[in-house]
C-alpha cells in the first residue's frame, strides 16, 4: 500500500481551477478573435454594418464564455466550505482500489474509497500527481506527502491500471 499524509493545499488547487478556467475560455478567444478579424475586414471593405454586426457577435462571445466559467468556479469554491489549508488529507492507493480520507478538526470527515474506473486519467508533474474525477476536477497528490511505499510502485499501479491514461507531463510544471 502506498500513503500520502498532508494538509489540504489551497493554493495549488486554486492555480489548478485557473488553469481549467484557461481551458474552458479558449475556444471561446478563439472564436472571438475570429469574428473580430472579419468585423475590421468588414470595416476595411466599407461595409460597416456587417462590420459592426461582427463586433457585437465577437464581445457577445466572450461574455458567453465569462458567463459559462464564472458559475463554474464559484460553484467548485461552494462545493467545498469546509476545506482548507487546515484539512488533513490522506490518500491510500493499493492495486485494485484507492481511498481518500479528508478531516478538518471534529466538523468534517469524508472518507471515499473507490476502484481506479472511476477516474478520467491520472497525470504526473515534477511535484504532484492529478487525479481528475471530471473533465476540468482533480485530487492533487503532492509527492513530499509520501509516508509509505514508494512513487515507482505508485506509477507501476497507475501504469497497470490506467496504460495510456497515465501521463506524465512537463505542462504542471509552474505548479509547485
Amino acid at each position: 500500500m502506498i500513503i500520502f499524509r498532508g494538509k489540504f493545499n489551497a493554493d495549488m488547487l486554486k492555480q489548478f481551477n485557473k488553469h481549467a478556467m484557461k481551458k474552458v475560455m479558449l475556444p471561446f478567444i478563439i472564436l472571438a478573435a475570429v469574428f473580430l478579424s472579419v468585423s475590421v475586414r468588414k470595416f476595411v471593405d466599407d461595409n460597416a454594418v456587417l462590420g459592426v454586426s461582427g463586433l457585437i457577435v465577437a464581445v457577445a462571445w466572450i461574455l458567453l464564455g465569462v458567463a459559462i466559467a464564472n458559475p463554474n468556479k464559484k460553484k467548485a469554491s461552494k462545493n467545498m466550505p469546509l476545506i482548507s489549508d487546515e484539512t488533513d488529507v490522506e490518500y491510500q492507493f493499493d492495486y485494485e482500489t484507492f481511498k481518500i480520507v479528508q478531516r478538518k478538526g471534529c466538523d468534517y470527515c469524508a472518507e471515499v474509497t473507490a476502484k481506479y474506473c472511476t477516474l478520467l486519467r491520472i497525470e504526473e508533474s515534477a511535484t504532484c500527481f492529478f487525479l481528475y474525477s471530471g473533465k476540468n476536477s482533480a485530487h492533487v497528490v503532492c509527492k513530499g506527502d509520501l509516508v509509505e511505499g514508494s512513487l515507482d510502485d505508485l506509477r507501476d499501479i497507475f501504469a497497470r491500471n490506467f496504460g495510456s491514461k497515465f501521463v506524465s507531463k512537463n505542462r504542471w510544471s509552474h505548479l509547485k
